[in-house]
């Protein structure tokens, strides 16, 4: 149960827990390159429904904090729940994991969204949904949402250069943007998918910090 917004110390502890889990799962990514079996990291594996299972605790989250929010900061979470709803189902290639892999490869099963019949949707529903969000986050009055959680000292700066190092070594398990992790002898694809874990659990403690700076008083 999310706290109401007189309640900041209960946000803040969950601020912690959540990411002081976000540290644990980003040091905990590379002891699993080294020892999980390979399944671990495939497509639709144990890694990404726990990527997604954050996803989903995010949007519940967000929606709650509309719930119990008042004023610009329930627009805030309207923007916030459309935005974790989308990452969700874009780790589940918008649905396409609860059909066949269309093929099996070395990295494990490989799923296609052009299986689904209403993929021809998929783009515009986004599209719209993308604008509504920022509709929503203009509504919000992002310029006073920033003075406030400034002024409560409670930007999560910490937690948003969490998310920046886990994507960047993501990025660099995957050998994208010319980076690369050398002679690391961890399985890339489990390094990726557990950091990427990571930078879920970072991005639901930022979103735990701000609400704690809104709810509490300047």
């Amino acid at each position: 149960m999310i706290p109401k917004p007189d309640h900041p110390e209960r946000l803040r502890s969950l601020w912690v827990a959540v990411r002081c889990a976000a540290c644990a799962l980003l040091a905990a990514a590379w002891a699993l390159s080294l020892r999980a079996p390979l399944p671990v990291g495939w497509e639709n594996g144990p890694l990404e429904s726990a990527q997604v299972g954050v996803l989903l605790a995010g949007m519940i989250a967000a929606l709650l904090l509309c719930r119990v929010g008042e004023g610009p900061s329930r627009r805030l979470w309207i923007a916030a729940a459309i935005l974790w709803a989308l990452l969700a189902a874009r780790e589940m290639s918008w649905g396409a994991v609860f059909l066949d892999p269309i093929a099996m490869t070395d990295h494990g099963p490989s799923f296609s969204s052009s299986q689904l019949a209403y993929r021809p949707a998929v783009t515009p529903v986004v599209a719209a949904l993308l604008l509504g969000a920022v509709i929503a986050f203009v509504m919000a009055g992002p310029r006073r949402i920033w003075t406030r959680v400034r002024q409560t000292r409670r930007l999560p700066l910490l937690d948003g250069l969490g998310v920046v190092a886990a994507m960047l070594l993501s990025t660099a398990a995957e050998r994208h943007m010319g980076l690369s992790l050398g002679g690391w002898p961890g399985d890339p694809q489990i390094l990726e998918e557990g950091v990427e874990l990571a930078a879920y659990a970072f991005l639901l403690s930022a979103q735990f910090r701000i609400a704690e700076g809104l709810a509490l008083p300047v």
